[in-house]
Parts: C-alpha cells; structure tokens; sequence
C-alpha cells in the first residue's frame, strides 16, 4: 500500500486457525498475501478499507515447491536462484550459500522455469535453467574455473587513485564514443 510517497507493508502471523488481525491500517486500497516457510501466495485478496473495520476476508496460499542440488565439483559456493515466469505476478529472487559438501535448498518456490547461478570463492562459476516442479529431482550446477583481471586505477597524470569501484561487463562488441564520434 501507498501512503504518501512511501510503500507501508503491514504483517500479521496466523494463529493456528489460520487467523490474523492487521491494525491501523489507514482507508485505501490493501493488496493481502500469505507466505511462509513451507507456502506460498496463491494470488492476493483486494480490500477497499473505508471507515470502517473488514472482517471476512479470505487470503489463499499453496503449499510451496522445493528446488534441491548440489554444485558439481562440491565445493562451497553461493548459489542464487531467480523465477520471474511464475504464474505469481511477484518475480522471486533468492540466494544461499552451499554446505561443505556443495548441497543447497531453497523453498516453498512456485513452479515454472528458474535460473540458478553459482558462484564460488575461488573463482569457479556455473548457470543452469531448471523447471520448478513436484518430483522435479535435485538440479546439479556444473561449476567451471572462472578467470580473474587484476590491474589498478590511475587518473590521468598516472597517479594511483584508492576507492574506486571496478565494474566488467561481458561483450566482445564494444562501442566507445569520444566527442560524439565512434572510435571502436
């Protein structure tokens, strides 16, 4: 919900009735859904809040799929997994790091197509595509020694210049434009 310039979000936990109660809320239009560790929203409820409280209200959820794997040499990695077909208008992103054997686990997910990425300290990298689904199996991330650039940063009379942030993008096609014209 908006109030102001600012999003407010308004939590409450369900006692084992599946009941909540979200207070002082200010009229408007509320967007409700459900989450926890082992569900996930299966849609929102809309309610208009006017002057008065609103009881009634039903929010659906679904119980959550589970995405196992492993990273392939097993090593310690950080592995980030990202679904944005999901039928849930709401795209998720999430990351772990892997145990010492190079197991991880993320859930309650929605099905459909997710990427997993990982990424480990020594270098090794590895992307797979996966489908999100019930009995879908553990996913393996082959992991491949990634190369490293070192350098330094100078400004223009050669001087070593500290706290500078070094960014690398990927593109064997570069564009570089000096003065309005294109020099390679």
């Amino acid at each position: 919900a908006i109030d102001g310039e600012r999003a407010v979000a308004v939590e409450a936990i369900t006692d084992d009735a599946g009941a909540f109660v979200l207070e002082g809320l200010a009229p408007g239009r509320w967007a409700l859904r459900g989450a926890s560790d082992r569900y996930i929203s299966d849609g929102r409820a809309i309610v208009q809040l006017v002057k008065s409280d609103v009881d009634g209200i039903v929010v659906r959820v679904r119980r959550g799929l589970e995405v196992r794997g492993h990273v392939e040499p097993r090593e310690v990695c950080d592995v980030e997994i990202s679904n944005a077909e999901r039928e849930d208008a709401s795209p998720r992103h999430d990351s772990t790091s892997t145990s010492a054997d190079g197991e991880f686990h993320f859930a309650p997910f929605g099905s459909g197509h997710a990427t997993l990425v990982a990424r480990c300290p020594n270098g090794d990298q590895g992307r797979i595509a996966v489908t999100v689904a019930a009995g879908a199996g553990e996913s393996i991330i082959p992991v491949v020694p990634g190369g490293s650039i070192e350098g330094r940063v100078v400004d223009t009379s050669g001087k070593p210049v500290g706290g500078v942030i070094v960014s690398a993008e990927a593109g064997n096609d570069m564009t570089r434009f000096v003065n309005g014209a294109m020099v390679s």
